[in-house]
């Protein structure tokens, strides 16, 4: 008996999958016209007439070459251009376009919403660029902001009117200079200050000494910041490959990170006014650098651990010239960003290597004597005020019980300090000592135990949130930074000043004290600005977003927008004054057109 096979079929399920699918090829009949504009490219794509009206909510090009197109700077799309039936799409182009590419080949997607469901379109762009005088390209992107889809939440949020005025364009040539000269002046802020003493105690160890020993304890303490800048470098270049949004000082966002470096460093002082004595390998490693020929090894290992140290209470600190330079590296190749950060390694390490390297330079060191147990003591009362920093931005960060269990932890650390110093000298009884030592490891433990206990409650925001209001801080005045609420006071007329700042960034805190003085205050109240703090102590994803949209990547940031809603933005300088703020104020905010 023959068996008939009936005829194919068609299943509704799968005959919609695959008409979704054919709906995303790219459309190669499509002829795209484009055009150049000073390193802005812009697309004129046809639409055709019996396609669907709807509103655009994302754009993307996927350029063939790399480097044509910047990625981190967002697409605009007008479709209601003056002329029917055509989008114009404007692109901020790379180096490639920018140093005058004949062609862009790309594919170009548009999502649009259409009632209530969505349809997307692709465009097969091959298109010869073609150089036009035209106004209207640059134009576009000073418009009114518009809004660009966020692929993590699929809610519309809103994007710089001109970001492309707030990228690095000087090349990786001069942000390798930049990245340089910001780390020598990174010696110079308030953050990094504490740790000067171990450099200080390490110059004063090494007067007298053979010019090569002195030479490779400054290229051992090179090497540890270098290595520390690598780290900290790949470490966020790969959370941010994960889609982690992630800055340049991310470790002091963690509250563990605080607690560790904190603790460290309160050992450090007590230490150094003589509770105890660490031993040659750990008082190399507090930075205090042993000369002695038969030392030399422990010696160098405290200078690496030494760099290690510094890099690590440096980092949240950007200053001058290094924001720019960041910012710009974690949008390059991994090789060329790592090829900055060790250009700012290298900088920051610069003055102590000079000086290891020209051992004649500390001549004016006093001789070894007497007065280093005192300055070593003065060197103690330092760290804990680095400590006592520390202590406040932890304290930031979570919530009063978790702050108590920290004091506890360090009440239990200096008691297992004095124990030690007491009962585990050279010169006490191997009994004494061996009792000594196991008190030293359980007040130790009981310590860690303390710190940790509350651990399950350092993330909770809300908890964290509740126990810093407070209506006479003084942040007293100032909004909570929204880019919604951005957008409706630009919409309104509203002068703006944003605040990008974070605990753990002592400039900042400067910066602050500049931002309340009375001047400023007035001056900002008599012309109406709204003024609005982005607080980055913890990790803010929207807040590291709206960071790169300036280039940056690491605060302080201090954005100024006047009442005229089609200018960009003031920037102003990383380290203020009274007297700067109140001239960029004028510069962005004229008395005349700030009282219509």
């Amino acid at each position: 008996m023959q068996t008939i096979t009936p005829p194919p079929s068609s299943k509704e399920q799968i005959t919609t999958f695959f008409e979704q699918a054919r709906a995303k090829i790219p459309q190669t009949h499509v002829k795209v016209k484009t055009i150049r504009k000073e390193g802005v490219v812009q697309l004129e794509v046809p639409q055709e007439a019996n396609e669907p009206q709807g509103e655009i909510r994302e754009v993307y090009f996927f350029p063939e070459q790399q480097e044509m197109i910047h990625h981190l700077i967002e697409p605009t799309v007008d479709a209601n251009s003056g002329e029917e039936n055509r989008y114009l799409v404007n692109l901020k182009g790379g180096d490639e376009i920018g140093a005058g590419s004949k062609s862009l080949k790309g594919v170009l997607v548009l999502h649009k919403q259409v009632g209530v469901q969505e349809r997307v379109e692709a465009f097969d762009v091959d298109s010869t660029i073609e150089e036009e005088g035209d106004q209207e390209v640059l134009s576009l992107l000073s418009a009114p902001a518009r809004f660009s889809p966020s692929l993590a939440t699929g809610k519309p949020e809103v994007v710089s009117n001109s970001p492309s005025s707030f990228t690095f364009e000087g090349g990786l040539g001069l942000a390798l200079l930049f990245a340089f000269m910001g780390g020598v002046i990174l010696n110079l802020m308030p953050c990094v200050l504490p740790v000067m003493s171990f450099k200080v105690m390490s110059f004063v160890k090494m007067a007298g000494q053979s010019r090569s020993l002195t030479l490779k304890h400054g290229l051992m303490f090179s090497l540890g910041v270098v290595l520390s800048f690598w780290l900290l470098a790949s470490m966020m270049l790969m959370f941010r490959s994960y889609g982690q949004a992630v800055g340049w000082g991310f470790q002091l966002q963690e509250p563990l990170f605080v607690v560790v470096l904190a603790s460290i460093l309160f050992i450090f002082a007590l230490s150094l006014f003589g509770l105890f004595e660490w031993g040659m390998f750990f008082a190399s490693w507090a930075g205090q650098t042993q000369v002695e020929t038969t030392q030399k090894s422990s010696g160098y290992t405290g200078s690496f651990f030494s760099g290690i140290l510094a890099t690590a209470v440096a980092t949240p600190c950007t200053g001058p010239f290094l924001g720019s330079a960041v910012g710009f590296a974690v949008t390059l190749p991994v090789f060329q960003s790592l090829l900055i950060f060790t250009s700012l390694g290298l900088g920051m390490s610069f003055p102590y290597l000079l000086l290891a390297a020209f051992p004649s330079c500390l001549r004016f060191m006093p001789k070894p004597g007497a007065w280093m147990e005192t300055f070593k003591q003065l060197m103690g009362f330092l760290l804990l005020a680095t400590v006592l920093w520390l202590v406040w931005v932890f304290s930031a960060q979570t919530d009063t019980f978790s702050l108590i269990c920290l004091l506890t932890g360090f009440l239990f650390f200096s008691i297992g300090a004095w124990v030690y110093g007491k009962g585990c000298s050279p010169v006490a009884k191997r009994t004494t000592r061996l009792f000594a030592f196991a008190f030293v490891v359980l007040f130790a433990f009981v310590g860690v135990e303390a710190i940790l206990f509350p651990r399950a409650s350092w993330y909770n925001q809300e908890i964290a949130d509740n126990e810093t209001k407070s209506p006479n801080d003084l942040w007293a005045g100032w909004e909570t930074f929204s880019p919604e609420r951005v957008a409706q006071l630009r919409k309104e007329g509203k002068p703006i000043l944003i605040d990008f700042t974070a605990k753990w960034c002592l400039i900042c805190q400067t910066n602050h004290l500049v931002l309340g003085s009375e001047g400023v205050k007035e001056q900002l109240a008599s012309l109406g600005v709204v003024k609005m703090k982005a607080d980055w102590t913890k990790n803010d994803p929207m807040i590291t977003e709206e960071l790169s949209k300036f280039g940056r990547n690491s605060v302080p940031l201090y954005v100024l927008y006047g009442v005229d809603e089609k200018k960009d933005p003031v920037i102003l300088p990383q380290v203020l004054t009274p007297d700067l703020v109140a001239q960029q104020i004028n510069i962005a905010i004229p008395n005349d057109i700030a009282l219509k």
